[in-house]
């Protein structure tokens, strides 16, 4: 076949594609909080001057509760502590009369009555607990002071409570994989299963405050550098004592991937998820977003493009949605391709995407 006939031919399965109109995004993540009671090390959040604020409970009802009977899950979590809104179960409640599944990430201090009680009441389907360790000392390098015992009393709480109270809400521990903790990864997983959570994850460190914080991650990244052999053995033992947990107690174990990839597509699929931060602002990610959350970018790296896509403080989310900027977003991902706006994320180097 001739050159020219390829590109005509190559041209036009590209413009039919195009045409195709594409799906509602299926997940919809709310930053019900931007303001936190811990200052975790990996945390970037902390180079953001504006460490307080909340997600406008009016805003909510007006421009997020309309549109949310179109999407599947709704995650109320972003940079900051979901239950620091004191709003928050109003959110649940309101996100499980529209039909959403439902869910938030929290480090789980301020689950205690009557807060807890009135969590669970909303029939909300899970809540992920953020533990990145087995003991004290280890938990405190990375999450606070005088907090481990706290936790591990509100964690034993929840289950009892959701026992009580016979709801099905899942519980979820989630550990958070680093150089620094890897050794009481399967002792934290046994935790767990004592404290009768559901599923143990282990994921990997995905940010950090500096950018010499990436080092202490578990996966190559142009910042971080290469993982030496001897953490790539360590890992390997790790993740196979971790299964052994699972096997000898019967807690559902799973190990979020080391490739940020599938298909061609990130992990944090873009292409299907829409992102609103506490202030309204509308992406796709929450790395995605006018906050300086991405740290290890050198200013001469930043990109042009933001990624954010408008408000709807000023704009219904669904014309937002449709927008010619946003629909061109998301079939860039969908083609395999990497829009502007998210070069440079270091996550990139998990899909071998580069940038």
């Amino acid at each position: 076949m001739p050159p020219v006939v390829d590109k005509i031919k190559s041209l036009t399965q590209r413009l039919t594609r195009r045409e195709q109109p594409l799906p509602f995004p299926d997940t919809l993540n709310i930053e019900s909080s931007y303001h936190c009671n811990l200052k975790c090390v990996m945390c970037p959040r902390h180079f953001d001057e504006a460490l307080q604020g909340m997600f406008d409970i009016e805003l909510f009802k007006r421009r997020v509760v309309p549109v949310i009977p179109r999407f599947k899950y709704v995650h109320l979590t972003g940079w900051g502590e979901p239950l620091m809104n004191k709003h928050l179960v109003e959110m649940l409640t309101l996100c499980k009369q529209a039909g959403a599944w439902t869910c938030f990430t929290s480090n789980g201090l301020l689950l205690k009555e009557p807060l807890s009680r009135r969590v669970l009441e909303t029939g909300l389907e899970l809540i992920s607990i953020s533990c990145d360790a087995a003991e004290p000392h280890t938990y405190e390098m990375v999450r606070g002071k005088g907090t481990f015992d706290v936790l591990q009393e509100r964690m034993r709480h929840m289950v009892a409570l959701r026992r009580e109270m016979e709801v099905a809400t899942r519980l979820h521990w989630v550990f958070v994989m680093m150089k620094s903790n890897l050794h009481e990864m399967a002792a934290a997983a046994r935790k767990a299963a004592e404290n009768g959570f559901d599923r143990f994850e282990a994921k990997h460190m995905e940010t950090g405050i500096d950018r010499k914080d990436l080092a202490n991650g578990l996966w190559n990244n142009r910042v971080g550098g290469t993982v030496a052999p001897e953490w790539e053995e360590k890992l390997a033992a790790a993740l196979e004592e971790l299964q052994e947990v699972g096997r000898q107690t019967g807690i559902e174990i799973f190990i979020h991937p080391r490739q940020y990839a599938r298909d061609g597509q990130c992990l944090a699929r873009p292409a299907h998820n829409v992102f609103i931060d506490y202030r309204g602002n509308v992406s796709s990610c929450c790395y995605l977003n006018k906050l300086d959350v991405k740290p290890y970018i050198l200013p001469e790296q930043r990109p042009t493009d933001d990624g954010v896509m408008g408000s709807i403080a000023l704009t219904e989310l669904v014309e937002i949605l449709d927008s010619a900027r946003y629909v061109e977003f998301r079939r860039q991902w969908l083609r395999g391709e990497v829009p502007p706006s998210c070069f440079h994320c270091v996550n990139l180097d998990r899909m071998e995407a580069g940038a």
